[in-house]
């Protein structure tokens, strides 16, 4: 990615002067205009990537100028910088535009934090609302292609991958990666595998001793093969089967591992220096030979969620959830949420093509159930059925498996769940029911305790744009059209199992607070909640709000997640929710995260 060029609008002589040579120090194109004509006038011809202006000139106050920028920069994006004193002097300033307080901040300080916006725009990542750092998302963006990025660029800073994983930089190269207890060469090939989780870029050095040595180059290619190779279920156990085999485990530390406690993959990966890859490929040959066997020993009930769930990847694997998928159609191509299609692909079709959405067959359910009762009970948890035929299919599924299942096993049961709400709302009721399945409570305990939770999760959604409710149905055009003259942002909830407007506000940024107040007003605010938000492509608004409750309420638990394709058709690209819930006491030791 080429380099941005930036227009500097500043009338202070010195203050233009000071910021400009400090950008140009690390090599960008600055482009000074003193007066607002003159700066208009630029941005008109000369069509810079970045707009970098004092927030009180005219023309660059509103935001505005973003639409007499030239079109020479083809459909690449813009963005405007407002340099101002104190609070952003308008709430409702467009999407594209950053607002940056200056108050007691040196001109070097100014200068860094202007060239982390930089920096984003040539590592596609987002600058976060306080212009701290930046912002991006594994479903947007894959990893090595932000490393890649970052290389190119000679960036040195800290990459945080979630919560658990960290990569060091100096000048584009790697010099230390974590992940878990995963260190060097084998983290960065483990958090490669990742497909979803919040990335967080901070710039500078990163101080500390190199770890990695290899040349990025050699780190990537063997990055690539590692992560080619597929892993057991994690939370397996390996069991020796030949004892003979045990006279050879001082020399495998495979063999030793299983000898010694029969542990599980993941712990078995984590403790042993080899990347996760080679392992894998060392259990697989073993396993071959007959020397081990992978199990996994199964609760007595199992829990399924459909895909609007939008929970991410690792959290359903670890909580051995199952997953069956809604679709997306596009004209005559019918795609599998999350399976054949994802946020990435699917975020970037929707510009030019308008999908529809599809419930599984009652027959793809059955599927399912029918591989799963053989050994457990099932609690399924579906979206709200006003909004979906899904649950109704579902239940015609469970009457059909549990007649099969019961010729082989007696009292099958399966438990339905209309979870009354969507994405995160549904979520959280189905992780919650994986955790109680885990600490060993039955189908219909499970079912019961769900049913109980479900009418005080509080999901509310903002969409950025009305184009997509429209397309759906939600709203009419009219309104659409007034909502957009007025700068109108709808807070949508979900009110007996439909989605609603709950309320609505001038400019997205006063929809953040507003959602927590809304939050706020259901809820005892003196008790630890469990914060669940999902957003689509827009990881800054997700962040915003985050850090939004954090400063309202205790979190006992934070899950952020990606809204899925499924979802994504009703919302469109922009939209941020969050699903709040507040546990008893009672409740929250049976749903609060399990013991490692």
């Amino acid at each position: 990615m080429t380099r941005p060029s930036v227009l500097l609008v500043e009338s202070d002589d010195t203050r233009r002067r000071a910021l400009a040579l400090g950008l140009a120090r690390f090599a960008y194109e600055v482009i000074p205009a003193s007066t607002a004509q003159q700066g208009l006038h630029f941005a008109a011809g000369l069509g810079p990537s970045v707009v970098v202006a004092d927030a009180a000139l005219e023309g660059f106050r509103d935001g505005s100028v973003l639409a007499s920028f030239s079109a020479r920069s083809g459909h690449m994006a813009r963005t405007l910088v407002l340099l101002g004193s104190g609070q952003a002097p308008a709430d409702d300033l467009p999407e594209e535009t950053v607002y940056l307080d200056t108050r007691g901040r040196t001109e070097d300080e100014i200068v860094r934090r202007l060239r982390l916006i930089l920096v984003g725009r040539e590592v596609g990542l987002e600058a976060d609302f306080a212009v701290r750092t930046l912002l991006g998302d594994l479903a947007m963006v894959p990893l090595l292609e932000v490393m890649r990025s970052v290389h190119h660029a000679g960036v040195s800073g800290t990459l945080a991958v979630d919560t658990d994983g960290a990569i060091c930089l100096e000048k584009g190269l790697v010099t230390s990666a974590r992940a878990g207890a995963a260190r060097g060469v084998k983290a960065v090939c483990r958090l490669a595998r990742r497909d979803a989780g919040a990335l967080r870029l901070t710039l500078g050095s990163s101080g500390g001793d190199r770890e990695i040595t290899l040349s990025f180059d050699d780190l990537m290619v063997r990055t690539i093969e590692d992560v080619q190779v597929p892993l057991p279920d994690l939370l397996a156990r390996l069991e020796l089967v030949d004892a003979t085999a045990a006279a050879e485990s001082e020399s495998d530390p495979v063999l030793l591992a299983a000898v010694a406690d029969g542990t599980t993959v993941a712990h078995l990966l984590d403790a042993l220096p080899r990347s996760d890859g080679q392992v894998a490929l060392r259990i697989e040959r073993l396993v071959e030979r007959g020397v081990l066997v992978v199990r996994r020993p199964l609760p007595r009930t199992a829990v399924v969620v459909d895909s609007t769930g939008d929970l991410p990847g690792p959290l359903v694997a670890a909580h051995d959830l199952h997953v069956v998928p809604l679709a997306v159609r596009f004209a005559n191509e019918r795609l599998l949420d999350g399976i054949e299609i994802r946020p990435r692909a699917f975020y970037e079709r929707i510009a030019d093509e308008h999908p529809t959405t599809e419930p599984p067959s009652h027959q793809e359910l059955s599927a399912l159930y029918e591989r799963l009762l053989p050994e457990q009970d099932v609690v399924s948890v579906h979206l709200s059925a006003a909004m979906s035929e899904t649950f109704s299919h579902a239940v015609q599924a469970a009457e059909e498996s549990r007649e099969r299942a019961a010729r082989n096993r007696p009292d099958p049961r399966v438990e339905l769940v209309d979870g009354g709400s969507v994405s995160l709302g549904i979520g959280l009721l189905a992780l919650f029911g994986a955790r109680m399945a885990a600490r060993d409570h039955d189908a219909g305990a499970i079912a019961t305790q769900l049913r109980g939770c479900r009418d005080r999760i509080q999901t509310l959604f903002l969409v950025d744009t009305f184009d997509y409710l429209v397309r759906g149905g939600r709203i009419g055009r009219a309104r659409a059209a007034l909502g957009r003259l007025l700068g109108i942002k709808p807070i949508l909830g979900v009110v007996n199992g439909e989605v609603a407007a709950i309320d609505r506000v001038r400019g997205g940024r006063r929809a953040h607070p507003r959602m927590v107040e809304l939050v706020a007003e259901r809820v005892d605010v003196e008790r630890p909640l469990v914060l669940a938000i999902a957003h689509a492509a827009a990881p800054v608004w997700a962040d915003r709000l985050k850090t939004l409750f954090a400063e309202r309420f205790e979190l006992a638990e934070v899950v952020l997640s990606d809204i899925g394709p499924v979802v994504g058709a009703h919302t469109g690209p922009g939209c941020v929710g969050c699903a709040a819930f507040q546990p008893t006491d009672k409740e929250w030791a049976e749903i609060q995260p399990l013991a490692d």
